[in-house]
């Protein structure tokens, strides 16, 4: 059996009234079945891995008030809220809500972060279960490429610039920008990249923002993190 903690987190009700609901361990003793025990399709469908090409990668951390399908929220500290069917370009809005105002306060910005990632035994049994490929879904339902999530490990900003530093699978990946303007991103927060391009929602103003930024060897990004002239890449 396998305990995992599940961060505390906001829910709306069909009546679209906002609570808050504590952290609390959840069992998921299934995520741990050897591959010769069957995907379990009800425990699945409860984690809501089906609901979009995203969600086979990233947990989505809001129901839409009005028609009940898992979303991802974003909320900022204004009470501004947006719903989203995917994360990443095209950014596609929910279409319950997409028009819809709410002045509702909020103490606090909510939006999908580390912690609705899935771990990679989750993502390998989401994968077994669908039987497709999340690409394609995503190409064939919005007519581009999905672009890979991942996860703001720090973002530095001084004289030099920007240094933004990302995890997900792989290596850490470092992205440099002359503008600090636009980038000053919470540790934690989900952004979507493709080659040197990063998209993510804004936590202030709640638009998506895309920006096209240097990619740096660690060594560069650390060169701008100090506070040092920046130095050219040399091969090893």
């Amino acid at each position: 059996m396998s305990i995992y903690w599940r961060n505390g987190f906001y829910r709306t009700s069909v009546n679209g009234n906002v609570h808050r609901v504590s952290g609390h361990t959840v069992d998921r003793d299934t995520w741990d079945s050897g591959s010769s025990a069957g995907p379990n399709e009800a425990l699945l469908r409860y984690a809501r891995a089906h609901a979009g090409a995203t969600a086979r990668q990233v947990v989505p951390n809001a129901e839409c008030p009005v028609c009940g399908q898992p979303v991802f929220f974003y909320q900022n500290a204004h009470g501004s809220r947006l719903f989203f069917d995917e994360l990443g370009p095209p950014w596609p809005k929910h279409p319950c809500t997409a028009f819809s105002a709410n002045d509702l306060e909020a103490a606090e910005v909510i939006a999908p972060t580390y912690a609705d990632l899935r771990t990679q035994i989750q993502y390998d049994f989401v994968q077994l279960w669908a039987g497709s490929d999340a690409d394609s879904t995503f190409r064939r339902r919005y007519g581009r490429e999905r672009w890979d999530v991942a996860v703001v490990s720090a973002c530095y900003s001084n004289m030099n610039g920007t240094v933004l530093v990302l995890s997900g699978p792989g290596p850490y990946r470092y992205f440099l920008a002359p503008d600090t303007t636009q980038l000053h991103l919470p540790q934690g927060h989900l952004v979507t990249i493709n080659g040197n391009s990063v998209s993510f929602v804004s936590p202030i103003e709640l638009q998506p923002i895309e920006l096209r930024l240097e990619r740096a060897s660690a060594k560069r990004a650390l060169h701008c993190m100090v506070g040092m002239n920046l130095v050219e890449d040399t091969a090893e």
